[in-house]
């Protein structure tokens, strides 16, 4: 299995991806937004360049997924077509061999154990809760 992260590029075919893993994810996982954008608000977020590294995760030749870090917090996000926790954790090394001093910070809703279990068990510690305000 070879695994490769191609940095997202202002490319159609990347925007599409990108939409279609957006699309595919479950409601519960969606921390950044309620509604789903149109494929034109989505470009137009990828074309703002918002994190500070993305990259679509291509396994043999496939786009399966895509990860990115954020810039202000270091905040990692990876998000796959098809949950493989052993995927996310090959890319979770590759993200520390690229960055070894980075501290990094993964936001996961509140009701995906699923979730917090994989980033705990790659070595993150629950550092706090997060309250929103719905107005």
């Amino acid at each position: 299995m070879v695994i490769e992260l191609i940095e997202v590029i202002q490319a159609q075919s990347h925007y599409d991806f990108l939409y279609e893993l957006l699309r595919k994810r479950p409601k519960k996982h969606n921390i950044s937004h309620k509604e789903m954008p149109t494929l034109k608000e989505h470009e137009a977020f990828v074309q703002r360049r918002p994190y500070h590294s993305w990259w679509i995760i291509n396994i043999n030749g496939e786009d399966i997924g895509s990860v990115y870090i954020t810039r202000r917090l270091c905040e990692i996000g990876i998000h796959l077509l098809e949950e493989n926790d052993e995927i996310k954790g090959i890319v979770v090394d590759c993200i520390k061999r690229r960055f070894p001093k980075m501290r990094l910070l993964a936001n996961v809703a509140i009701d995906n154990i699923e979730g917090q279990k994989f980033w705990e068990s790659q070595g993150f510690k629950k550092l706090q809760v997060t309250y929103e305000l719905d107005s």
